[in-house]
């Protein structure tokens, strides 16, 4: 799904929930209002770091239930890794020290997109822009090294989607970590 279609997607959402707001506050009938002042309410601090914390979480999950950024299931790891390891072929989770996932870092900000240290990708969802990394240069290493397996495509483990330039969740699922944000934060 490319940029445009997720600003769209994520623009309708949130007039979708602006309205619904709008009818529960009048009591059933639907009023006009200011739809910039809605948005800033809606994205407060709480709300982002919210948003950030499961949108952390689902990734997180998703790993180590073995699948990237696609659901598919990884590719698994060679004979003579595994055994150096002392792990299962298919026990793939990428969490074999446990460092990498650890490092995982989201954020989640209004404001225009700007480069962080050791980030990995951002997505500008134009009321919204999603940055992710590494809090250290080793796991950033070995996140590219997963991603990329040195350009064997038969064996990546991009468990983020930023190296094949793709959102790390769909579009249905942030939307879907957007609602519960707002409701919990």
């Amino acid at each position: 799904m490319g940029t445009k279609t997720i600003r769209n997607a994520l623009g309708a959402f949130f007039r979708r929930l602006h309205k619904e707001q709008q009818k529960q506050a009048s009591g059933g009938s639907v009023r006009n209002g200011d739809f910039d002042n809605f948005r800033v309410d809606l994205l407060r601090q709480s709300v982002l770091d919210k948003i950030a914390e499961l949108i952390r979480e689902r990734v997180i999950e998703r790993t180590l239930d073995g699948k990237d950024y696609k659901g598919h299931i990884f590719v698994e790891y060679t004979e003579r890794y595994a055994k150096q390891k002392g792990v299962s072929v298919s026990d793939v989770n990428l969490k074999l020290s446990g460092e990498m996932l650890s490092d995982f870092w989201v954020k989640v900000f209004t404001v225009e997109p700007f480069f962080m240290i050791n980030e990995v990708y951002f997505i500008d969802l134009g009321y919204l822009t999603i940055h992710y990394g590494f809090h250290s240069d080793d796991a950033t290493e070995k996140y590219y090294y997963n991603a990329n397996e040195q350009g064997d495509k038969s064996k990546t483990r991009d468990f983020l989607g930023a190296v094949a330039d793709k959102p790390l969740l769909p579009m249905k699922e942030l939307l879907e970590i957007i609602q519960i944000a707002i409701r919990e934060a």
